[in-house]
């Protein structure tokens, strides 16, 4: 199964095995696309600069509540990520004929390096695990394993969607 994802930065390859299947992923083979902020990037494959993959495969990438409602100190981010996730799904259906799913993940505030540059960051973290509804905040594994299913085939029939990992904050209306 080959996949990607839309980090911004090469890391070490990886590995996991979801049932009897392993899967790798490498972001090294990505280039930016001078698009959103360059939050959009285009596959690069050794044969070509055109995502082709024979056997279908997975794409996914990561957006923010930020891209619906406004966030005080996320500013110009909003709008980035809403025209990812309408990239996302435009993607999905030009690659939807060749077997490749284009999906989103939506996670709540994750403490890193670029979150904590965001005026208030702390004020949010709090503020999601006090309303949502599992009554705290969501971790980096949680936002892996959701990553992980999308590039499974587990999830061969989903594409084009953006999947909450905000423990319910999304859900709530306060």
């Amino acid at each position: 199964m080959q996949l990607m994802t839309t980090r911004s930065r090469p890391f070490t390859p990886r590995s996991k095995t979801i049932g009897t299947r392993s899967i790798s992923w490498s972001t090294a083979s990505l280039t930016p696309n001078a698009t959103t902020s360059g939050a959009i990037f285009q596959p690069q494959t050794a044969k070509g600069s055109e995502l082709h993959w024979k056997s279908g495969g997975s794409v996914v990438t990561l957006t923010f509540d930020a891209s619906q409602r406004v966030y005080p100190g996320y500013n110009i981010m909003g709008t980035a990520k809403a025209a990812l996730e309408n990239e996302m799904r435009q993607l999905a259906v030009e690659f939807g004929d060749r077997n490749i799913r284009v999906n989103a993940i939506s996670a709540g505030p994750l403490p890193t390096l670029a979150a904590r540059s965001i005026p208030g960051f702390r004020d949010m973290t709090r503020a999601h695990r006090e309303r949502s509804p599992l009554g705290r905040n969501i971790n980096h594994s949680e936002v892996a394993n959701t990553a992980l299913f999308l590039l499974s085939d587990m999830a061969s029939g989903i594409t084009g969607a953006i999947i909450p990992v905000d423990a319910g904050y999304g859900i709530v209306a306060l």
